[in-house]
């Protein structure tokens, strides 16, 4: 299905339906924005740290610890270092937020993450198709400047039911390979023109409209 031609709230839906995000529930919401803000300060979250964090959201420990399994990068002494977007470890697209230096696993994370953690950030990717640099400079309220001006983003609508989705490797996999900042959406075209999927091609704007809808429920936490 191409969905070229499909609204914002559409592609919202179909998303949602496709299990991005999860239907978390309140704890793991309130759990997951404040241990992303956690992430964002560039520094392994310990899991003293987390049980503190469900402590005070009062969540038992070892349903935050089964849920962050499932949505965490961990380093070797099994901090975590990453959280459903946003890394500390390196991936393709920088995201410098309060002079630290993350990253996010896929292009559309960058547009959506600056409205999570209430911090602005400047964001680096290349085109996969013509290998010019692209820098965006995202607010947590909107999308302030992009270079170049006509950059786009890939969307994918993974062909999977919302109970699915068990790990980070998955959503690696099934989305965040696939969803890409691209120097125009002639160079989008190409590089999705032979992939076998439920795409899009959106404005880098577009692209943050999209995260607002898609993550609404969760929003109500931030």
């Amino acid at each position: 299905m191409n969905l070229k031609k499909t609204n914002l709230s559409k592609i919202a839906s179909l998303l949602n339906d496709a299990g991005i995000p999860p239907r978390f529930e309140p704890h793991q919401s309130q759990l997951l924005i404040k241990v992303w803000r956690m992430v964002a300060n560039g520094v392994p979250v310990s899991q003293e740290q987390i049980a503190l964090v469900a402590s005070e959201i009062n969540m038992p420990l070892d349903s935050a610890t089964s849920f962050l399994r499932q949505v965490s990068e961990f380093d070797k002494s099994g901090n975590v270092v990453g959280l459903f977007g946003l890394s500390q470890n390196k991936h393709p697209h920088l995201f410098r937020s309060n002079d630290i230096t993350l990253h996010t696993w896929c292009a559309w994370d960058s547009l959506f993450l600056p409205a999570m953690i209430k911090q602005s950030a400047k964001i680096e990717s290349k085109c996969p198709v013509t290998g010019e640099k692209i820098s965006i400079t995202v607010s947590p309220t909107m999308v302030e400047k992009t270079e170049p001006v006509n950059a786009a983003l890939s969307i994918v609508i993974p062909d999977v039911k919302e109970d699915s989705i068990k790990g980070v490797e998955e959503i690696w996999m099934i989305f965040c390979h696939h969803v890409f900042f691209f120097s125009s959406p002639d160079a989008a075209n190409t590089w999705l023109e032979d992939k076998k999927m439920n795409t899009t091609v959106l404005t880098v704007e577009e692209g943050y409209q999209l995260g607002q809808l898609t993550f609404k429920e969760l929003m109500n936490f931030v």
